[in-house]
């Protein structure tokens, strides 16, 4: 092959790759602002549960909190943990005892969340 057919070939490839990052940057962009309106929403105040909860218990849903809200103040937010974050806050009430103590303990940025199952 020559380089003229190749270029010609990557010209097209070229076209249809800058248009996918396209796309991906808009829904990147879309999810973010959702990711900041739940935060948000989250925030705002504790579940009406809250007053019957341990001291495990409130201290695994603030930490996993604040994850979130660390992941919506960075200029690159890590959407897999903040969305993985807000799956497990609206799912607290099938928290268990195995996964309290692995919420209690997350560090401020972790790199991933222990998950409900």
């Amino acid at each position: 092959m020559d380089a003229a057919n190749l270029r010609k070939q990557a010209k097209p490839l070229a076209d249809q790759a800058k248009a996918l990052k396209e796309s991906s940057d808009t829904y990147k962009a879309a999810t973010n602002q959702k990711v900041l309106a739940a935060a948000e929403l989250l925030n705002k105040r504790m579940p009406a549960e809250f007053s019957a909860w341990g001291i495990m218990k409130t201290r695994a849903y603030a930490k996993v909190l604040g994850v979130l809200i660390a992941q919506t103040k960075r200029l690159h937010p890590n959407l897999s943990l903040a969305t993985g974050a807000i799956h497990l806050l609206l799912n607290h009430p099938q928290w268990g005892d195995e996964i309290l103590p692995k919420l209690a303990a997350i560090a401020s940025a972790p790199r991933e969340l222990p998950s409900l199952n």
